[in-house]
C-alpha cells in the first residue's frame, strides 16, 4: 500500500476541530444578530412610540395650562393672565408640531389621522381663543363709554338739582309758597330720579360683571325708559338756561342709553364668544387625551411585540445552545470513534511488537496513514511471527 498524496487524516483532523469551531461562530453571529434586532427594535419602540406618548402627553398638558389661564383672564380681566395664556398657547403650537412630526414617522399611519385632528381642534381652540380675547377688549372698551356717559349723566343731573335748590331758596325768601316755588321742587325731584337712575343702572352693570350675568344689565337698563319724561318735567316754566341745561341732560341720557345698549350686546357676543371657547377647549383637551390614550396603545402593542420578539428570540438561543451542546456530544463521540480508537489500537499493536510478543491482531483499516500504518504494523507482525517459527 502507497502512501497517499493527500495527508487525508490531516484533513480528518482539520475537519473535525473546523468544523464545531464554524458552527460555534455562526451560532454566535446568529446570537449577535438577534441582539441587534432587539437593540434596534428598542430603539424603535424609544423613538417612535414613546415619542408619541410624550408629545401627546406634552401637548395636553400645555393645552390645560393654556385653558387654565385663559380662564383665569375670563374671570378677572387681568392681562398677566392672558400673557401667560399665549405663551402656554405658543408652546402648545410647538408641541402640536411635535405630535405630527411623531405621528409621521414609520409605523404613524394609524396615528397620523388622529394628530390632524388634534391640529385641527387644537388651531380652532387657538382661534376661539383669539375671538375671546378681542371681545374682551371690546367689552373693555363698551363699559368705558358707557361708565364715562353714566358718570357725566348723574353728576350733570345732580348739579342741576343743586343749582335748583338754590334757586329755590332765594325763591321761598322772595315769594311765599305757591306754584313757582312747587314747579322748582318737582324740577328738582325729577332732576334727583334722573342721578338716581344713572347711578343704579351703573351699579346694576358692575354688579353684571362682577357675577358674569349681562341680563342684571338688561333688567336695569328699563329704568332709563322713564327718563325721557323726566327730561320733559324739566321743561316747564323753565328760562332760557334751564331749557338748554335740560337738553343737554336729554342728549347725555340718550348717549348713556345708546351705550349701555352697546355694553349689553358686547356682553351678549362675549357670552358667546365663551361658550364657543368653552366648546372649543373641551373639544381639544378631549381629542389631546384620546391622542395620550392613542399613543398609549400604539405604546402598548410596540411593548407587547417587543415582548414577543424577545420570547422568541429567547427560544431560539436556548434552542440554538441546546443543539449545540448536543452536537457537540455527538462530534466528540464520532472524533474519539473514528479517530482516536484507531490511534490507540495501532500504538498498543506497535507496543507489543516492541516488546517481543507477537499480538493476535488489529482490527484497523482504512486508506488514510492510520490504516496503512495499521496495514504496516500486520506486515510487521507477519514477519516477526515466521521469523520466531523459523
Amino acid at each position: 500500500m502507497k502512501m497517499p498524496k493527500i495527508p487525508v487524516y490531516s484533513l480528518k483532523i482539520l475537519f473535525a476541530v473546523g468544523l464545531p469551531t464554524a458552527l460555534a461562530v455562526i451560532a454566535c453571529l446568529a446570537a449577535a444578530t438577534a441582539q441587534n434586532a432587539s437593540g434596534r427594535s428598542a430603539e424603535a419602540l424609544a423613538q417612535v412610540a414613546f415619542g408619541r406618548g410624550e408629545a401627546a402627553t406634552r401637548l395636553e398638558r400645555q393645552t390645560l395650562l393654556t385653558a387654565h389661564h385663559l380662564r383665569g383672564y375670563a374671570l378677572t380681566g387681568e392681562r398677566h393672565f392672558l400673557e401667560e395664556a399665549k405663551k402656554e398657547l405658543a408652546v402648545a403650537l410647538t408641541r402640536m408640531q411635535e405630535l405630527k412630526a411623531s405621528a409621521s414617522r414609520a409605523g404613524g399611519v394609524e396615528f397620523a389621522e388622529e394628530a390632524e385632528r388634534v391640529a385641527w381642534l387644537v388651531d380652532a381652540y387657538k382661534k376661539a381663543a383669539e375671538a375671546i380675547v378681542g371681545q374682551n377688549e371690546a367689552v373693555a372698551e363698551a363699559r368705558n363709554a358707557f361708565e364715562a356717559a353714566g358718570n357725566r349723566f348723574a353728576d350733570l343731573a345732580e348739579a342741576y338739582a343743586a343749582r335748583k335748590k338754590a334757586a329755590l331758596v332765594e325763591l321761598a325768601v322772595k315769594y311765599p309758597p305757591g306754584t313757582l316755588v312747587r314747579a322748582v321742587s318737582d324740577k328738582i325731584f325729577h332732576a334727583l330720579d334722573l342721578a338716581g337712575i344713572a347711578r343704579e343702572v351703573l351699579a346694576a352693570e358692575a354688579e353684571a360683571g362682577r357675577v358674569r350675568r349681562p341680563e342684571i344689565l338688561r333688567a336695569a337698563m328699563e329704568r332709563l325708559g322713564g327718563v325721557d319724561a323726566l327730561v320733559e318735567g324739566l321743561r316747564p316754566q323753565a328760562s332760557e338756561a334751564d331749557i338748554k341745561d335740560a337738553m343737554e341732560i336729554a342728549a347725555v341720557a340718550g348717549e348713556f342709553d345708546k351705550a349701555a345698549g352697546h355694553l349689553a350686546k358686547e356682553w351678549e357676543l362675549l357670552h358667546a364668544s365663551g361658550r364657543t371657547l368653552a366648546l372649543a377647549e373641551r373639544d381639544a383637551l378631549e381629542a389631546a387625551s384620546r391622542a395620550v390614550e392613542s399613543a398609549a396603545v400604539v405604546e402598548r402593542k410596540g411593548m407587547e411585540a417587543f415582548a414577543s420578539e424577545l420570547t422568541v428570540q429567547k427560544s431560539l438561543l436556548w434552542t440554538l445552545l441546546v443543539l449545540t451542546l448536543a452536537f457537540g456530544v455527538v462530534w466528540i463521540v464520532l472524533a474519539v470513534r473514528f479517530l482516536g480508537i484507531p490511534v490507540s489500537r495501532c500504538a498498543a499493536f506497535a507496543f507489543e511488537l516492541a516488546t517481543g510478543r507477537v499480538p493476535k491482531g488489529l482490527s484497523v483499516s482504512g486508506r488514510d496513514e492510520v490504516g496503512i500504518l495499521a496495514e504496516s504494523l500486520r506486515e510487521v507482525s507477519r514477519r516477526f511471527g515466521r521469523s520466531f517459527a523459523r
